[in-house]
């Protein structure tokens, strides 16, 4: 990719197309569960997460999405504000590119069902420690 991008905003750019994508899985299961949505279903408002009859990977599917938008949000303010403020580092750009492989990890863990040695946890808090090094790292350059 040959732009004037930092390595953190290429990896901005990863991570989004990722959680844009996520929703496919749990979509996929549910119709292959219980075929289209129903004009009910829509009036309803009901959910992926709302149906208890989902096999467990489609719920752990939708999870995995909706965990990936929950921390997508700072990830995300963080990288466009260090570009906002023009402040780079190896370290951001190292931390952005270990936050992108944790959640695509993460997503791949979720979606299997691997429950060992709380790994989606450990995943989770790598992912989460990426974000604090882009944050100090940020405020360590503009101080």
């Amino acid at each position: 990719m040959e732009s004037g991008m930092t390595l953190e905003q290429i990896y901005l750019f990863w991570t989004a197309l990722l959680v844009a994508s996520l929703w496919l899985p749990p979509a996929i299961g549910r119709f292959l569960h219980h075929g289209m949505p129903s004009r009910e279903d829509y009036r309803a408002g009901r959910a992926i997460g709302e149906m208890d009859d989902l096999p467990d990977w489609v719920r752990r599917a939708n999870r995995a999405h909706l965990n990936l938008v929950e921390q997508f949000g700072p990830f995300a303010a963080l990288v466009l504000l260090a570009g906002l403020l023009g402040v780079t580092s190896d370290l951001m750009g190292l931390a952005a590119m270990v936050f992108f492989w944790a959640r695509v990890l993460h997503a791949l863990v979720m979606l299997s069902g691997i429950s060992r040695f709380y790994i989606r946890s450990w995943i989770f808090a790598v992912a989460w420690g990426a974000i604090l090094t882009i944050a100090f790292d940020i405020a360590w350059q503009v101080s």
